[in-house]
């Protein structure tokens, strides 16, 4: 399964922006027994905060800056009271007046400033400023990147128990940045932080499982750790849930409403991967989810609008042969297009084939067919160095026929296991177009094809067995295990 990681940023955890362990009960907007109790803890904490009290200053600061049933929100008075407590070296206010400056509430943006008061407040060995001064050396602030400084800052706050920190540490030893790849030491720290509840840090767990990466492959523990990210909504561990369901992984059945079911979940979070599975998942049919192509092309519709390279290729194959939408190859033309445009491989392919055959308004053009095939071949796409083979076989417009550059394609493709391309490479050998007629070499690639399933593969090789009894085999069979005449270099032969 394809997978993502991502470090946190100090933005993500914004949602805990401003640090404090103090709050008003939300909600309570009517007059209701509750309401005179929150007044006079109100009317306490101002009291404390007059008076000089750090922490009384740094609450009710934090009450100015998230607003609250009772405290109007105000930054500029959160900034006034933050400075208060800060000063008199409350940790918690510093890093809360950090905040302020990052983000450039209440007052004039300052980094700089941001900066002075996070490490005062890391200094004193406070968890979520080490967390962001690590992240401010990783890039969040612009303050020049220190992959060490950032590693020194992430560990004093995960080995606090900080989960963010924690997270962020782990891909660095993931990833290898500034330090050796370490997947045990990543898996540890993925581990800590998702036993904290953090659903980034519980998704790369499932990944770790999935992949064996730091530990044992274990399938059924991937699909807990994807469960519990994807309860709290997190879309990619969602859509990889829906990939286990769908494919009867970690335990389960295949049941492709459940996949769709958390698919969708991770599509309406806009996670447009899970749009275009969707899209398959209807195009194909799974188990309990009929096949409907009229849903697969709103799907791969929805996720073509986006701009996803793969959902244009799908919802072009659609309009090519007319699955739930009406033919038009004009339409699939434009769809490949912007996909090819892309880099997609197999969208490069099918638009070499429309260049090829002139289909969706295009001239016949071999040439053109050639360079986006090519592009295709080069993206890994195999079908399309047979299909190149093919054109220099044959010849196409504007591509004359070149038994040895036909012989470079195939050998190419030939040596990443296409049977169609190790059959093709068997039929020059056999009459000698474009490289030296040896039988041997002929036989061995029928051999290999035959062995896929070629059916002309099989065909021949009783006919060059035939040939082959009737002479010498020794030197041929000493060129074709020493590849002396082929020039082969990872399967391709030199054009």
């Amino acid at each position: 399964m394809i997978f993502t990681r991502r470090r946190l940023t100090a933005a993500a955890i914004a949602a805990a922006l401003f640090v404090a362990g103090f709050s008003l009960q939300a909600g309570a907007q009517d007059s209701s027994p509750d309401e005179g109790l929150q007044q006079k803890k109100l009317e306490l904490l101002r009291e404390q905060a007059a008076k000089g009290d750090s922490e009384a200053e740094n609450i009710l600061g934090r009450l100015y800056a998230e607003g609250a049933p009772l405290v109007k929100q105000d930054y500029k008075q959160a900034l006034s009271l933050y400075t208060q407590a800060a000063q008199q070296g409350n940790a918690r206010a510093q890093y809360n007046l950090g905040q302020l400056y990052a983000f450039g509430l209440g007052t004039e943006k300052d980094e700089g400033r941001a900066l002075e008061w996070y490490r005062k407040a890391a200094d004193q060995g406070f968890a979520p400023a080490q967390y962001t001064l690590g992240a401010a050396y990783e890039g969040s602030l612009n303050i020049g990147a220190d992959e060490s400084k950032a590693r020194e800052w992430y560990t004093k706050a995960a080995d606090q128990g900080f989960a963010p920190a924690q997270y962020n540490l782990a891909m660095i030893y993931a990833h290898g940045l500034g330090v050796g790849k370490d997947a045990k030491k990543a898996f540890s720290l993925f581990r800590k932080a998702a036993e904290s509840g953090l659903a980034p840090a519980q998704y790369n767990l499932g990944v770790d499982y999935e992949n064996g990466l730091g530990t044992a492959k274990d399938e059924r523990s991937a699909l807990e750790w994807y469960l519990k990210a994807a309860e709290q909504g997190f879309h990619r561990a969602q859509y990889n849930t829906g990939i286990f369901y769908r494919d009867g992984r970690g335990g389960l059945e295949r049941d492709g409403q459940k996949a769709l079911e958390w698919m969708k979940k991770a599509a309406d979070g806009g996670y447009v991967d899970a749009a275009v599975s969707i899209g398959t998942l209807y195009r194909d049919g799974a188990k309990g989810l009929p096949q409907d192509y009229k849903r697969a092309a709103d799907w791969f519709n929805r996720a073509a609008e986006t701009g996803s390279a793969r959902a244009q290729c799908s919802l072009a194959y659609l309009y090519e042969n007319g699955l739930g939408v009406d033919k038009d190859d004009k339409k699939a033309l434009e769809l490949y297009r912007k996909a090819a445009e892309q880099g997609f491989a197999q969208a490069q392919y099918s638009l070499g084939i429309f260049y090829r055959d002139g289909r969706g308004g295009l001239e016949q053009d071999g040439e053109k067919a050639r360079e986006w095939m090519g592009k295709a071949a080069d993206n890994g796409d195999i079908d399309a160095g047979v299909a190149i083979g093919s054109m220099y076989r044959d010849g196409a417009k504007n591509l004359p026929r070149d038994y040895k550059q036909a012989a470079y394609w195939f050998a190419r493709a030939a040596g990443k296991g296409s049977a169609a391309a190790q059959s093709n490479l068997g039929y020059l050998y056999e009459n000698g177009l474009g490289l030296d007629k040896n039988l041997a070499m002929a036989r061995k690639y029928y051999i290999a094809a035959a062995g896929r399933g070629d059916a002309y593969a099989k065909e021949s090789l009783g006919r060059v067995d035939a040939e082959l009894s009737g002479i010498s085999l020794l030197p041929q069979i000493k060129k074709a295990l020493e590849g002396e005449d082929t020039q082969e270099q990872g399967g391709a032969i030199a054009p």
